[in-house]
């Protein structure tokens, strides 16, 4: 809940009301498709998402990161703790500034602001290191992390392949993954132009579906890391076709694509959840 009331006021303030209805819809109902019962780290990461996205939205408009990068980093250790290919909108922060810096060759910069933001990160991750050891489980965490994610991702090219296809297919029953990849065909053809955070958008949506894919395996939650970045591409085709008919043309034809994507999904949830269907029906 707390990560979909500060998607929603983010992507107000960056677009307007009608676009964060749109946006919200779309990632809120796609969540029921690839919530699977709940409990999951994908949901709890929600928020760190959001949050660092709203961070990100408020050091680019101040144009100084300071508290907020720190902020950012701890976030981003948060996530990598929950599970390590969690990091997508973490590393996708840190991937904008590098070329944002490089671009205008302020390696000083570069260098401040990425301290700040790894300084929070190896925080959190030294709190954690020390409480295992300070427990005698120090191999055990390094055993459960790092050795079982390399043995469980020990699948064939194939499957890896796969699981960008699978993700959208499963998405595309609320019609956020035809939406998103229309919206990044859109803003990648005017990557200059558009706001800081649909840049960030840009980079973080292929980001998690490489994340997601390194695995070989292809639960519907592991999906989830991708609504964050999806929501904000949703919002700017929104915004984008509002703004290309700037009258109450736009309203309308917006209104109706939101209709029309979230009256099929609600019958199809409504099916699901009544104990009349099941996911397997749908799949």
């Amino acid at each position: 809940l707390a990560g979909a009331l500060i998607g929603f006021f983010l992507i107000k303030k960056v677009f307007g009301n009608l676009e964060a209805i749109f946006a919200s819809i779309l990632w809120i109902l796609s969540l029921l498709f690839v919530f699977e019962g709940g409990n999951l780290t994908e949901s709890y990461n929600l928020l760190f998402q959001f949050a660092i996205l709203y961070l990100f939205f408020d050091l680019e408009k101040m144009n100084a990161y300071g508290i907020r990068g720190f902020l950012i980093g701890i976030l981003g250790g948060a996530s990598f703790f929950l599970r390590q290919n969690l990091i997508g909108v973490f590393l996708s922060v840190l991937i904008y500034l590098f070329l944002k810096r490089a671009a205008k060759r302020d390696w000083g910069g570069l260098l401040r602001t990425s301290a700040l933001i790894f300084s929070g990160f190896f925080l959190v991750l030294g709190f954690g290191f020390y409480y295992f050891a300070a427990q005698g489980a120090i191999k055990d965490l390094i055993d459960q992390t790092f050795r079982f994610n390399f043995v469980y991702s020990s699948t064939p090219l194939l499957a890896k392949l796969a699981t960008p296809f699978i993700g959208s297919w499963i998405l595309a029953r609320t019609g956020i993954s035809f939406i998103g990849l229309t919206a990044f065909a859109l803003g990648i053809l005017r990557f200059s132009k558009v706001h800081s955070l649909v840049q960030l958008a840009l980079i973080a949506y292929p980001v998690e579906i490489i994340l997601s894919s390194i695995s070989g395996i292809s639960p519907p939650h592991y999906f989830m890391a991708w609504l964050p970045s999806l929501a904000l591409l949703c919002a700017f085709f929104a915004n984008f076709v509002l703004r290309s008919f700037r009258d109450q043309k736009g309203k309308i034809v917006i209104t109706t694509l939101a209709i029309s994507f979230s009256i099929p999904s609600l019958g199809l949830i409504s099916y699901i959840y009544s104990g009349l269907g099941s996911c397997e029906a749908v799949g």
